[in-house]
This record gives structure tokens, C-alpha cells and sequence, in this order.
């Protein structure tokens, strides 16, 4: 995986979604669907006296493909088992290159930690997030395949008709693009499946029940992606339903495996530095209020225990089936969770394990939530009791 400049090869299709970090496209790359990233910039920002990204992200993806993994690793010959062993060595090889490469960019910074969090300008911030996925390799974490910076001075380089360049408020100079080309998740967003019903059925009454099975093992996957970040010191800062992406997969008895994406807030833990460690993170780059955690928006410090806090928002919502928080304000949720430790209610009934699972992940104590390995060993054991009670069930059957 290497950064390209100049004329790109994407066929263009539609617009999937638009935020404050960039647009995503549906597109076609050397015959493949992928999705496509687009952040549009000033050129000025990547000549930036003090800051060179390219220099600074090198080690990042240079040795992206050391570890000799493929998003389609879960579907091969390989046991679960000798994968997550594969993968863990992996993340460790990852995270000392990872390491490196955040030691160049805070010399380049003038001894600040450079995260695409904290970069300077946008273009340097697209970088480092292009760079940082590029280097992640795990079947639950969206691939990102290539990244491309757009020549300023070439029509063919931008989007809409006859090469004509959108207009961005306060950009002085040429408009560039950095282009992040992924794995095209064909499945659509967690957050829409969850509020079309995916996840629930009904019961004989006709009321709305989880489908547990399908709830656990989607955090499951998530869980398993979330594991691996933080093994490689990446603090992902915004997980939520809106940041897992579903691909159709042949093999998995739902019929999809849910994928983590989008970089852009994340944040590289210090060398030698606990990954649960607090660091200063800034309130605006944050993420997501509704998932946010209290030291986040209280102190603008976070560690990864804060993104075990996002977790357990995020498993309320796949269960209850709908967002957290919907009908406060922004600044109601805020004082609710800092000042008061204002939770979401759960439905009736919520079985006593998932309560207290999720429960404790949200504990305002960062030091009290467990870690994704941890939640993933009580999700693998809740999961074998489901299917042992399906397999009793069918032996029973006439």
C-alpha cells in the first residue's frame, strides 16, 4: 500500500454519505467496488513550514503488508484460534512500525504528539488517517487498500463535471484531495440495520424482542476489531453504530460480518504508555456526543477505556433498537452524562448478564470498565450457552 499522486484510476458512482471530515463514494478500482474517502484540502497545508505528513507517515504504510493478513483471513482454513494468534502478532509488529512513525511525525511537530486528532491543517490530517488505516489489517476493520493525493493542477483529478473544483470556505490556496480508497461494504451501516429492525424479532404476544444471537455476535465482531486497535495502541475515539459497516459474507450464519471503519478522530497512545492511560484529546475532535465518555467531555481527556464506554452506548442501542439519547440536546446529554451520570434506561426485560455487562463498561470510573478482551471472553461464553440450548432444543424435536 503506497500514497500515488497524480490522474486516479476510481470510476466515480454515487455519493454514499457526507460528514464534517470528508464525502464517502461508491467507485470502482481496478474492477473492484470499493468505497471511496475524499477530504478535500489546501495545497498550501501539506508544504506547511514544520509539517511534512508524507515524511512523518513513511514507516506507516511502508510495512502495511508485513504482516501477511487479508480482510478475507476469516473465511480460510485457518481456527479461530491460530487467526487471533496470527492477528496478535500482527498488531505487535504494527504497533512498534505505528510507534516509530508517531516518534518522526512529533519531531517534525516540534515535539508534539502528531495524531490525525491533533494534525494542523486538514491535509495533514487526512494523511495520517490514510496512512494509520493503511497500516491495520484484521477481517473486522474496514480495509483500507491505497491512498491517493490529487495533483491541484490536473482537471481530471476532482470530482464534478469538467474537472470544476468545489468552493471551501477559507481555503486560500489550490484545492487538493486526499482520496482513501476501502473495502466496499455492501450491507450499509450498522445504525440503519439496527433502526430497519435486523436485530429483533417478535414473540408470541407480537411484542419486539432482540434477536440475542445475532445482537452478541455483532458485538462480537466489533469487540474482536476493537481488541486489535487497542493491542496497537489506537485510541479509535468514535465507535458507533454509524462507523460499522456490514459486508455480505457467505459463510457467517447472519449472512453479514459487521466491520469497524472510519480513522479520522483516532489517536496513537505514546510509546511505552499504558493504552488506558488519559491523554489530552480537545472536546471538539472528540467524536460523538451520545457516545462520548464523561472524562471526555468533562476534563477533554481519553484513553481507550473511553472507547469501551462507546462500546456500551453503542450495545444499549443494538439492543433496545434505537439511539441513545434521542430526544435530549446535545448540551442536555452533555451535563446529563458529566455532572449527573445520566445512562440510558434499559428495556424491559434486559437479560441480568448484558445489564451488567454493559453496565460496567459505562461505569464512570474509567479504571472500573473491563478491557475488549475481557468483554469478548463474556460474550464467547454467552454465545456457546445460546448455542448449546439451540442444539438441546433440536435433539429434543420429534
Amino acid at each position: 500500500m503506497r500514497a500515488l499522486s497524480g490522474a486516479s484510476p476510481l470510476q466515480l458512482k454515487e455519493l454514499l454519505g457526507r460528514g464534517s471530515c470528508g464525502s464517502v463514494y461508491k467507485a470502482v478500482w481496478k474492477g473492484v467496488p470499493v468505497a471511496v474517502k475524499v477530504i478535500e484540502h489546501d495545497d498550501e497545508e501539506l508544504s506547511s513550514p514544520g509539517l511534512s505528513p508524507l515524511s512523518s507517515c513513511a514507516g506507516l504504510h511502508a510495512f502495511s503488508t508485513d504482516v501477511g493478513l487479508s480482510a478475507g483471513l476469516a473465511t480460510n482454513a485457518l481456527s479461530t484460534r491460530a487467526i487471533e494468534e496470527e492477528l496478535e502478532r500482527g498488531a505487535q509488529l504494527n504497533t512498534r512500525n505505528l510507534l516509530a512513525a508517531g516518534r518522526a511525525a512529533t519531531e517534525q511537530c516540534g515535539g508534539r504528539t502528531m495524531t490525525s486528532s491533533m494534525a494542523t491543517t486538514r491535509g495533514s490530517q487526512a494523511l495520517l488517517e490514510a496512512a494509520m488505516s493503511s497500516a491495520i489489517c484484521h477481517p473486522n476493520i474496514v480495509q483500507t487498500f491505497d491512498y491517493q493525493i490529487l495533483d491541484p493542477s490536473s482537471s481530471a483529478g476532482f470530482f464534478g463535471a469538467q474537472g470544476c473544483r468545489p468552493n471551501l470556505n477559507g481555503l486560500s490556496g489550490a484545492l487538493q484531495e486526499t482520496r482513501i480508497i476501502m473495502e466496499f461494504c455492501d450491507g450499509g451501516t450498522l445504525e440503519d440495520a439496527m433502526h430497519s429492525g435486523r436485530f429483533h424479532g417478535t414473540d408470541a404476544q407480537g411484542r419486539a424482542v432482540a434477536d440475542m444471537e445475532r445482537v452478541c455476535l455483532t458485538l462480537l465482531d466489533i469487540v474482536k476489531a476493537m481488541e486489535y486497535l487497542h493491542l496497537m495502541r489506537i485510541f479509535l475515539k468514535d465507535l458507533k453504530p454509524k462507523n460499522v459497516l456490514l459486508a455480505s459474507s457467505k459463510v457467517d450464519k447472519r449472512g453479514f460480518i459487521a466491520k469497524v471503519s472510519d480513522f479520522g478522530l483516532s489517536q496513537l497512545q505514546p510509546d511505552k504508555s499504558p493504552c488506558n492511560e488519559t491523554t489530552s484529546t480537545g472536546v471538539e475532535a472528540a467524536g460523538t456526543v451520545t457516545h462520548m465518555a464523561p472524562e471526555m467531555i468533562a476534563h477533554g481527556v481519553g484513553s481507550c477505556a473511553s472507547d469501551v464506554y462507546s462500546f456500551a452506548i453503542l450495545a444499549w442501542e443494538l439492543y433496545a433498537g434505537r439511539g441513545a439519547h434521542s430526544s435530549l440536546s446535545k448540551v442536555q446529554i452533555m451535563f446529563g452524562v458529566a455532572s449527573q451520570d445520566m445512562r440510558p434506561e434499559f428495556p424491559q426485560p434486559t437479560p441480568a448478564w448484558y445489564r451488567d455487562l454493559v453496565s460496567t463498561c459505562w461505569s464512570r470510573d474509567p479504571r472500573a470498565r473491563p478491557t475488549f478482551a475481557e468483554i469478548k471472553a463474556i460474550l464467547l461464553r454467552e454465545i456457546a450457552g445460546v448455542d448449546k440450548l439451540q442444539r438441546d432444543t433440536c435433539a429434543q424435536a420429534p
